[in-house]
């Protein structure tokens, strides 16, 4: 009778000891995953970080690469995650990826440059399935930590403890390099902050304080020549803004004054502030449009592409380089002339998956409920963080240097999911197949 009584209701003593090893090996599966997050925002922020220490060579790109892939292999273990990227929604992009990554290894022209690249490729590959393995608060981590890092380095910019002359800019750290992730940045805060303003979810410190910050990223975006830094994350948001004409007009209506005042403000901090050559830059880009030699690059890409039918098997890693000592600063181009029919698929899932995202998010803010609010705020911002590195990528950037890209279509890929299952049913703590 008593060992029944034992069996059925333990002692003090066991009845504790069971939460407290659950309770460690929670937090032991939290570090690892905040250790995964450092890593990444690092590999994320690696150009910078480079420059704030005056690290010239790019060795340090591949431990790093290493250690997030490692401790995301030791959080695959300690919590048995099983969704590594080859099930599930978006597990079609994994496949095709796949597929790049073979093609590079028996492109046409296949030498030891070549070879290098096909290595990065798949190590690529793996920090793409390493990145699947981030739950929903582990990416909102990651977004912190990459604002965070760009601040430190645009306050370093802004006060001159760090400039542009002081560092030799190789073939891999040029000014766009060097600043994307500041604009990366800037636009997480601004959709962020109109997010707020527009679904009134402002707290008054919170929303100074990342004003502030706002402020500071684009004054050491000034610090750059690089004109999309300042251009595309106010053109992000403006898109999104823009957006809610077609789902919620209220909202629009609500947000276009405080996207003027926006753009104004950036206009005259622009002007007081920026270099005599990025002014100048500027300048031209709006004044004399056809003399951009993108346009030249691109017309004799697709000129190339057309002749030899490379859409079909493509050229091979770096064909219009060997063509026209130029790679094409598109990464459309890019795919379907040196990678073939796997890279226009690439660029079909790419370009499809934006579009379905954009709908299925913004639908949910037709009827803002509060439950939908809450579902969709960080999956736009995630979204536009997307569309902020499309738009480089549409501009500047190979194929082979593109993880940025392949990384923020697998968070967006994520966070689309559990947005939708958050907002379109009715117990919003069911367990979704991508916070896992």
């Amino acid at each position: 009778m008593v060992n029944a009584l034992e069996k059925t209701f333990p002692t003090t003593s066991e009845s504790i000891a069971l939460p407290r090893s659950r309770s460690k090996k929670r937090f032991i599966t939290f570090r690892v995953s905040w250790i995964s997050c450092f890593f990444l925002a690092v590999i994320i922020c690696m150009n910078p970080i480079r420059h704030i220490f005056g690290l010239s060579s790019s060795i340090i790109s591949y431990g790093c690469y290493f250690l997030f892939v490692s401790s995301s292999v030791a959080d695959l273990i300690i919590n048995r995650k099983k969704n590594i990227g080859f099930k599930g929604r978006g597990s079609s992009f994994y496949y095709l990826f796949v597929g790049f990554v073979i093609y590079t290894f028996i492109a046409p022209f296949f030498n030891i440059s070549t070879l290098f690249v096909a290595f990065k490729m798949l190590i690529y590959l793996l920090i793409l399935c390493s990145a699947r393995l981030l739950n929903h608060k582990d990416i909102h981590l990651l977004f912190k930590l990459i604002v965070l890092i760009n601040i430190i380095y645009s306050i370093l910019l802004i006060t001159g403890a760090r400039s542009i002359q002081d560092f030799d800019l190789e073939s891999d750290m040029n000014y766009l390099n060097l600043s994307l992730t500041i604009g990366l940045s800037l636009t997480i805060l601004l959709t962020k902050l109109f997010l707020m303003f527009a679904l009134n979810k402002i707290k008054v410190f919170s929303f100074v304080v990342e004003l502030i910050m706002a402020l500071i990223l684009f004054l050491g975006a000034n610090s750059f020549a690089a004109r999309s830094t300042y251009l595309f994350p106010v053109l992000t948001v403006a898109l999104i803004v823009f957006s809610l004409v077609f789902f919620n007009f209220k909202l629009f209506v609500k947000l276009a004054i405080p996207l003027t005042i926006v753009v104004i403000v950036g206009i005259i901090i622009f002007i007081n502030h920026s270099s005599d050559y990025a002014f100048s830059r500027m300048m031209a880009l709006f004044n004399n449009l056809s003399s951009e030699d993108r346009i030249y690059i691109w017309g004799k890409c697709l000129e190339i592409i057309g002749d030899e039918k490379l859409f079909l098997f493509g050229g091979g890693i770096n064909k219009f380089e060997a063509e026209i000592g130029f790679y094409p600063h598109n990464f459309i181009i890019q795919f379907v002339g040196e990678i073939g029919l796997i890279g226009v698929l690439i660029c079909v899932y790419i370009i499809g998956f934006f579009f379905y995202a954009f709908v299925h998010i913004f639908s949910l803010l037709r009827k803002p409920t509060r439950r939908r609010v809450n579902a969709t705020i960080f999956p736009i911002i995630v979204f536009s963080s997307f569309l902020f590195i499309l738009l480089n990528f549409l501009k500047s950037f190979t194929i082979y240097e593109g993880l940025l890209l392949y990384l923020f279509l697998v968070f967006s890929i994520k966070e689309v999911g559990v947005c939708l299952k958050k907002g379109k049913i009715k117990n919003a703590k069911v367990k979704h197949r991508y916070s896992n």
